[in-house]
């Protein structure tokens, strides 16, 4: 029931409420798929507004949905002749038509300003540098010859489309600062402490909503980390990626901050907190300073000082301008946002090493590529070995390990070596190796070669089942097989006495399990087994008194009982004395232990079998009073 389930599916139980919610989170697109709309043949609907406007109003450079939504995905910025959207910050302002796909805007000069600010708005920019009309003749256009609009747009406005995690092993260990396609920044300690030749070690960008979830979201990109170069004698690392990260609107680069800060700008530290980015605001206290260090107070240290999990250690301090957001320095640890309020901090500034890094990262195809760590399995950040892939249990955080892919690559890979096969948790392992569907066993036709699924006897054969479903279920100790064919004797001897608890029957070298012990079903063969079953807790070493006890399934419980029929003489009897000098209640509302912990497995028409289903053989009913008894027997 986990497997090849869509993101949506997830997310019913995750976080319904971003379902249908008007945005795409999820990379298969599910969670907007089949979303019920109530809008009229020629009216668009808002999705996050929740409303119905006229398909006129659609991307017609007002806000008609009180969110704004009705003016999302309408621009975007290409190249003269091309109609074919991009990611880039300057271009031709286009409009998709949705016969011709997107087409440069026609504008009149006073509608300039407007169109540039709306469209590098809806891009995710602060805003637009420059707005100009160009003349462009494209036959393709509706109106053949008009005036575009080209404009450069700031930087974004919101978020840090820049922020990598860095993820070793699959585990989140630190954030990286994007400064190319190619390569981020880090402090030095992290490439220190990472061996690349045996720690599997890449970056995740475009984190969404459900990525904490550990499900792709829709604009999430992951690469792989080659190499690590340092520069020069400095406490600054670059990664350097195995492949270039694809430029969009969630992932861009941060470019470095020259050595003066000039006019009004705000200062942040970044990092990540639980995997998501958070942003605290400082403030500049440069005069304090010299000239390679930036200098700031905190006004209010984060809720990680007190809590101090969730965190990645590491991060960056930036500036904001109204026209760039750039980097100014990094810290090993988000602790030094702890100290006392009003305390000056003060960090060593980037700018001084900035031609340094820019030798490194124009050097580009001269960094040699480490190979990544060998893995006998499924990758996903982590090696996930063939024996966990197709399990059934979760080991990718994504479920990778579970996918189509995943089984298929097993497959292939058993073809090559059948000693790393396991089969799926739906199907049982013949004889001869072969993988089958559980539903076939005992269904009456041979479905393996060599005839395991089909043993002579169908109706008792729980242990057969076992050895072709979870072998390791078998001489355990443990009861799986409610006819006890996985425990007995005959079959265990070599193992029975050497396991935890075992129970030796009475004058015999034989061993059962302590669960076969009081369960009204004879197994040793003198009967020892179901010999003192019932007896005193006894609390006071002169005489037989305590709390009455019974034996069930080998463990030790207050026995139950009803005293308005139980004769405590014959209790008395049973453990040995004649007679019940003194009894009293306790504890009258106490829970009862009940024994229910065999299900009838259905496996086809022909066959169900009664397993353990992984509960104790003794339960607690809470819904059931149980009434101990506290006596004295002479």
């Amino acid at each position: 029931d986990e497997m090849n389930c869509s993101c949506r599916e997830r997310l019913v139980h995750l976080n319904p409420n971003l379902i249908c919610d008007g945005q795409i989170h999820c990379f298969d697109r599910s969670d907007e798929a089949h979303c019920k709309r109530k809008c009229k043949k020629k009216e668009f609907f808002c999705p996050k507004s929740k409303k119905c406007i006229p398909q006129a109003s659609r991307c017609n450079g007002r806000y008609d949905c009180s969110k704004g939504d009705d003016e999302e995905d309408c621009y975007a910025l290409v190249d003269p002749g091309s109609h074919q959207s991009r990611f880039a910050d300057e271009g031709l302002v286009a409009v998709n038509y949705k016969s011709k796909g997107w087409q440069p805007l026609c504008v009149s000069p006073q509608d300039n300003q407007g169109i540039a600010f709306t469209a590098c708005a809806s891009l995710g920019f602060r805003g637009y540098e420059y707005a100009r009309g160009e003349a462009v003749t494209d036959v393709s256009v509706a109106v053949p010859a008009c005036t575009n609009l080209r404009v450069k747009c700031l930087t974004w406005k919101e978020g840090t489309p820049w922020l990598g995690s860095v993820l070793v092993e699959g585990e989140l260990r630190a954030s990286a600062a994007l400064i190319d396609q190619s390569w981020l920044i880090i402090n030095i300690p992290f490439c220190r402490m990472v061996n690349l030749k045996t720690q599997y070690t890449e970056v995740s960008f475009g984190h969404s909503e459900v990525s904490k979830f550990g499900i792709r979201g829709l604009n999430e990109q992951t690469r792989r980390v080659d190499n690590f170069v340092v520069v020069g004698d400095s406490n600054v690392c670059l990664i350097h990626l195995e492949s270039p990260v694809q430029f969009n609107y969630h992932a861009q680069p941060l470019q470095i901050s020259n050595q003066d800060i000039e006019g009004k700008h705000s200062i942040f530290g970044v990092f990540l907190r639980g995997g998501s980015p958070f942003k605290l605001n400082l403030t500049d206290s440069n005069k304090h300073c010299d000239e390679d260090s930036i200098c700031f107070i905190v006004p209010r240290p984060p809720n990680e000082c007190y809590i101090g999990d969730g965190m990645s250690e590491n991060g960056f301090v930036i500036v904001e301008t109204l026209s760039s957001t750039a980097l100014i320095a990094m810290f090993s640890s988000y602790k030094i946002f702890c100290g006392d309020a009003n305390e000056i901090i003060s960090l060593k500034k980037l700018s001084p090493l900035k031609t340094s890094i820019s030798v490194v990262t124009e050097e580009n195809g001269k960094i040699p590529s480490v190979p990544a760590p060998a893995c006998d399995g499924v990758r996903c950040g982590k090696c996930v070995s063939w024996a966990k892939v197709g399990d059934g249990a979760q080991d990718c955080v994504n479920y990778t390990d579970e996918s189509s892919r995943a089984l298929r690559d097993k497959e292939r890979a058993c073809q090559r070596n059948t000693s790393v096969c396991r089969c799926r948790r739906d199907q049982l392992r013949c004889g001869d190796g072969q993988c089958v569907d559980k539903g076939l066993y005992c269904n009456g036709h041979r479905d393996c070669a060599d005839g395991s699924d089909e043993p002579a006897q169908c109706e008792n054969s729980c242990l057969q089942y076992l050895r072709l479903t979870d072998a390791g279920k078998i001489c355990d100790g443990v009861r799986n097989c409610f006819d006890k064919s996985d425990e007995i004797w005959s079959q265990c001897h070599n193992t029975a006495c050497h396991l935890d608890g075992a129970y030796r029957c009475a004058g015999t070298s034989t061993c059962i399990p302590q669960e076969f012990v009081c369960d009204n079903d004879v197994d040793c063969p003198n009967g020892d087994d179901e010999q003192h079953c019932v007896a005193i807790q006894w609390t006071y070493p002169q005489r037989v008194e305590g709390l009455l006890a019974e034996r069930r399934f080998g463990t030790w419980t207050p026995k139950c009982l009803n005293t308005t029929t139980t004769d405590f003489t014959a209790v008395c009897k049973e453990v040995g004395f004649n007679k019940a000098k003194h009894h009293e209640l306790t504890a009258p509302n106490s829970t009862a232990a009940v024994a229910d912990s065999f299900s009838p497995v259905r496996l086809n028409n022909r066959t169900t079998i009664l397993l353990r289903q992984g509960r104790p053989m003794l339960e607690v009913d809470k819904n059931k009073e149980c009434k101990y008894v506290y006596i004295t027997c002479t």
